[in-house]
């Protein structure tokens, strides 16, 4: 009690704290009884589950039946499964570690304390290897060459400096009755600006340049909400991200420590994903079921200053070009549409940065270089992005440099990436941004604006047109696309001591897509099971050993040819294995993976099928390295598995986000990697989405 006192943990959190901790304890109390003769049980009415609905605010009853069984969504339905006496356990001590481990979540302090520990622990290397060290040569004569470092007494003096340190600042700041994040982070700005090892961030964030490079905290709000949006001209229910359509952009630097509130206040659950980020280690869930009609954000993520990017600086750097298609309809139309066994229809048209045509312009000056991020954050089609008369040099693509290549045009996919750079090296007037569907069969256009600062005259003629159709294109441009090996590593050959082109291949997974109605509903499949998604997340079944949520093996690995089945699939590779990945599309539409956690080599983007010789399969086709994404095609990728945890989630291109308002069509396998005896527990997970 004390101990919470003097860091100022108030009375009614304390109380809170304690309630929780009660919570956990009469949890473990609870006994359950059997109901029938197939081995059912309910958690019995006695003063432990009393106290456990009283302490957390709930219904005895409510907590007696969420205790005793579980619910399976499929589709609009919802089935109610009785629980067994183990599994009702399981369920019972998964809540109260769930409970306990929230106690600790809220709390970021510690990293605070762990930089500035590490910071302590190199100044005593440095002190006692070369100060001292060399002061006693000096003191004895010895004849020596001295040896320069670099020393962090200026980042140990920005903690520890009184009374203008970030310790003293923070507990003076602690003991103001109305401190907040963001008075604290205001008042380090103004005393601590001048500091060399300091930067003040935007709004309540601030970062320390330590000893081994810059380690940024960066803490925000997400407030998610509905509101009115008229991105073609007709008023529509949209998801707003603190207010804005599309949300505001998230500005950081590689090793940031990013933090964020995110606050629900839909009437249905949705799910924050971050496509193009790798979360290796650290996920914890991937989200719960939900749905979101276009809420979308952009993080723009530039390297660190001590690592030198393969290009110049350029003048500007726009934000994130959010293209992709779009509907009039709001997601509960959409939703209704699919669950009367239909298809979507044609979207109504093509959104730039959540506007319609001519709706958006870029001022960029005569002579300079411009960086342009382009993502495709829409619904089911691939877009062809384009800038009449001006060439696109690509740069990055989906977070990694790339050998630097001129493209008059860029096919972009539902969830891919890219940066480009282009010079503003034409006469000065106004130019054509251009974006149009690839594949589809009527072809929606619209266009921005590239408006030169000194601009003499308005855009003539008509959009510039580009490919359409065309499949060679698209296999060009992905064949084209190679990592620049060379760019933000520590060395000339980042792979290290992988070769990729010698190591085995030790199991293949071939994934074949295809559509059917399961009663009466639109859905599709890969090898004919078409995912249905648990109350309970996986991730959170797989940490806390929920049993009855998933099984493993309930996906083959190889397409079975049988009908479209409802389960929760879930493959099971080996622990660091060398798989590879092969996708069948057979359908008419482009369909996107993305890995989420994980880098993969592309062997192979082609219209060749798979034939079966001798018990394996080799390709009709001839296999090149290039990128995924394809029409009536076959895609190949290797990966190294090596997270242990439940793992690779795969998502149909249809899909909004996670939700099944969308979700009539999904596609979504998982991997789970086992740990083997000799090593350790780890968690992550991959999405392909």
């Amino acid at each position: 009690m004390e101990a919470l006192d003097v860091v100022h943990i108030s009375k009614e959190d304390q109380e809170t704290i304690f309630a929780m901790l009660a919570t956990v304890l009469w949890l473990g109390n609870i006994s359950f009884t059997v109901i029938d003769n197939e081995g059912h049980v309910q958690a019995v009415e006695n003063e432990s589950l009393s106290h456990v609905a009283e302490l957390i605010g709930c219904d005895l009853k409510d907590l007696k039946l969420t205790l005793s069984t579980r619910n399976v969504k499929v589709g609009n339905d919802k089935i109610v499964q009785k629980l067994t006496l183990s599994q009702e356990i399981d369920a019972r001590d998964a809540l109260a570690k769930f409970m306990y481990s929230c106690l600790f979540d809220w709390n970021h302090f510690e990293q605070f304390c762990i930089n500035y520990a590490n910071e302590r622990l190199q100044q005593h290397f440095h002190r006692h290897l070369f100060k001292l060290e060399q002061e006693e040569y000096i003191h004895d004569g010895i004849d020596w060459a001295k040896v320069e470092f670099e020393d962090n007494q200026d980042c140990l003096n920005l903690f520890e400096k009184r009374p203008l340190g970030l310790l003293s600042l923070l507990d003076e700041e602690s003991t103001f009755p109305n401190g907040t994040y963001l008075t604290f982070a205001n008042k380090l700005k103004q005393h601590l600006n001048s500091k060399s090892c300091f930067k003040g961030e935007r709004d309540q964030a601030f970062s320390v340049c330590h000893y081994a490079g810059r380690d940024s905290v960066l803490t925000n709000k997400r407030n998610v909400t509905y509101g009115d949006i008229y991105p073609l001209g007709v008023r529509q229910r949209g998801i707003l991200v603190n207010g804005r359509f599309p949300g505001p952009d998230i500005h950081s630097v590689t090793n940031d420590n990013f933090i964020t509130n995110v606050f629900n206040s839909l009437d249905e659950p949705f799910l924050l994903s971050w496509n193009g980020i790798q979360q290796r280690r650290n996920s914890f869930e991937d989200g719960v079921f939900g749905t979101t009609s276009g809420g979308f954000g952009g993080i723009r993520i530039l390297s660190r200053p001590r690592i030198p990017v393969p290009f110049p600086d350029p003048s500007g750097d726009y934000t994130v070009l959010f293209i992709g298609d779009w509907y009039k309809s709001n997601h509960t139309t959409l939703k209704a549409h699919l669950d009367r066994g239909k298809k979507l229809p044609i979207p109504d048209g093509i959104l730039i940065n959540g506007r319609g045509p001519n709706g958006l312009s870029f001022n960029i000056e005569q002579g300079k270089t411009y960086r342009l991020r382009i993502s495709n954050m829409g619904l089911q089609h691939s877009l062809n992005f384009r800038s009449q008369n001006h060439k696109m040099n690509l740069v990055e693509f989906g977070g990694t440099h790339t050998l630097q290549t001129t493209y008059s045009s860029l096919d972009v996919h539902v969830g891919q990436s890219y940066s480009v750079l282009v010079t503003a090296d034409q006469p000065s007037q106004d130019y054509y941004i251009v974006v149009s569907t690839r594949f589809s069969a009527k072809i929606l256009t619209t266009t921005g604006v590239l408006r030169y600062s000194n601009s003499t005259g308005p855009i003539s003629g008509p959009p510039p047109g580009g490919s359409t159709i065309q499949v060679d294109w698209f296999l060009n441009q992905a064949r084209s696309i190679r990592t620049n090996l060379t760019a933000n590593g520590p060395r000339p050959n980042p792979q290290g001591s992988y070769h990729y082109g010698l190591i085995n291949t030790t199991k293949i997974i071939i994934l074949s897509s295809s559509p059917g109605q399961v009663n009466g509903k639109q859905r599709y499949a890969i090898s004919s099971v078409s995912y249905i998604s648990p109350d309970t997340p996986l991730k959170l079944a797989d940490y806390f050993k929920i049993s009855g949520v998933f099984r493993v093996g309930s996906i083959f690995d190889r397409p079975t040819g049988g009908g479209i089945y409802l389960d929760t699939s879930v493959f099971q590779p080996d622990y660091r294995s060398f798989i590879e990945i092969v996708f069948q599309n057979n359908e008419n539409i482009v369909q996107s993976y993305h890995p989420d956690g994980y880098s993969f080599f592309v062997k192979n983007v082609s219209s060749g099928k798979l034939a079966k010789v001798k018990g394996s399969f080799k390709l009709s086709a001839a296999a090149k390295k290039s990128a995924v994404d394809k029409p009536k095609l076959l895609s190949q990728l290797s990966a190294l598995v090596s997270d242990i945890g439940l793992n690779i989630r795969e998502a149909h291109v249809f899909s909004i986000t996670d939700g099944y308002s969308l979700n009539a069509p999904r596609l979504q396998p998982y991997f789970r990697l086992y740990t083997p005896p000799s090593w350790k527990h780890q968690t992550t997970h991959i999405i392909f989405k």
